[in-house]
């Protein structure tokens, strides 16, 4: 993958998802890397799995361009952390001191309840599609996920300012991630991580896996300790001991 140095934000007021207007873009040829698709509102977002998403109109939802060529999956999986490190400082900028986490592997937390999310999803021509929602506005959909937003943790900020912040701090992350690989990007997120030496489950496709949250490894892997054994998991939904 190659660094970017320029952007082009398509902005919209309203689509049905970020994602499948990027996908859309990409099918019809006209899609271009760097390319950032940004609405006022989104009707049908979703996250991993294709779970639902609802928000409110004002809140962050985008979905930003990329292209791999020959590069494996487990190292576009590390975009989950570049943009993870991306959201937490744009976050922390307008917040200061506060609660902030970033939990395993594309949920970022306020005071323990999710306030964003990242999809990473490879699609056709090569290109990578990297979602990002963020909470900014309290709605009537954040109680049944257990989540909260901006405005509710005392955090003002306008859509507009949020979004060029965010921007800017993805794309430093991204060319540092390509210039000097994802370890300055794993460490920067360790330091925020949530989770870690506790006890914790994942579950996968298939089965769930308890034990110790121990550490990310050089490719993005968590690393689970159980009954004397170290597990290595690529992919799954964490859980920590509170949810």
């Amino acid at each position: 993958m190659q660094k970017i140095n320029a952007i082009d934000i398509k902005f919209y007021d309203e689509v049905g998802s970020t994602q499948e207007e990027a996908k859309r873009l990409i099918h019809s040829g006209r899609a271009c890397v760097g390319h950032v698709i940004s609405t006022n509102k989104q009707t049908a977002g979703y996250g991993r799995y294709k779970r639902a998403w609802n928000g409110t109109e004002r809140d962050i939802a985008i979905t930003i361009i990329l292209q791999a060529t020959n590069t494996p999956s487990h190292k576009l999986d590390q975009l989950c952390y570049v943009a993870g490190i991306a959201v937490a400082q744009t976050i922390l900028h307008f917040a200061g001191n506060i609660d902030l986490k970033l939990k395993w592997v594309n949920d970022i937390l306020l005071n323990g309840k999710k306030v964003g999310g990242i999809l990473i999803e490879r699609v056709e021509h090569n290109f990578v599609l990297v979602g990002m929602g963020i909470n900014l506005r309290q709605s009537q959909f954040l109680q049944q996920y257990n989540a909260t937003a901006l405005d509710i943790e005392g955090i003002q900020v306008e859509h507009r300012t949020f979004l060029d912040a965010l921007m800017q701090n993805f794309f430093l992350s991204y060319n540092s991630w390509v210039e000097y690989g994802f370890l300055p990007i794993r460490n920067r997120w360790m330091q925020l991580v949530a989770g870690l030496n506790q006890h914790i489950k994942i579950t996968l496709a298939d089965k769930s896996v308890t034990g110790i949250f121990t550490d990310i490894d050089k490719d993005g892997n968590i690393m689970l300790l159980e009954g004397g054994e170290l597990q290595l998991i690529s992919t799954g939904e964490l859980f920590l001991e509170r949810d």
